[in-house]
């Protein structure tokens, strides 16, 4: 059972890889015209490059403890709705993993 998918996408379920975007505009839809220096506290305590492309497999996963951690419990409410989708794609993608495997 070969499927194809958009890279960073599950093939059989359709759901996309978490990122550092998705993660910024999660406080954008919070804070708004606010958001940079939350963001800009998050990307520092999480040590990860404020510009450019995130690596997935690690940055994110920093940057959701980072959000998981701050003192703000609307931050750290993001940070657990992302932490929910990290997970479940870690755990989709390895499903499909194995059903591939086994086919």
């Amino acid at each position: 059972m070969t499927t194809t998918a958009e890279p960073g996408c599950v093939a059989a379920y359709g759901f996309i890889q978490p990122t550092a975007e998705e993660a910024r505009r999660s406080l954008e839809r919070i804070y708004g015209a606010a958001t940079p220096p939350v963001w800009a506290a998050l990307v520092q305590q999480a040590g990860v490059a404020p510009l450019g492309t995130f690596d997935v497999a690690t940055e994110v996963a920093r940057l959701t403890e980072a959000f998981l951690h701050s003192g703000d419990p609307v931050v750290a409410l993001c940070g657990r709705a992302l932490q929910i989708r990290v997970d479940s794609y870690r755990h989709l993608t390895a499903a499909m993993d194995k059903m591939e495997d086994a086919s």
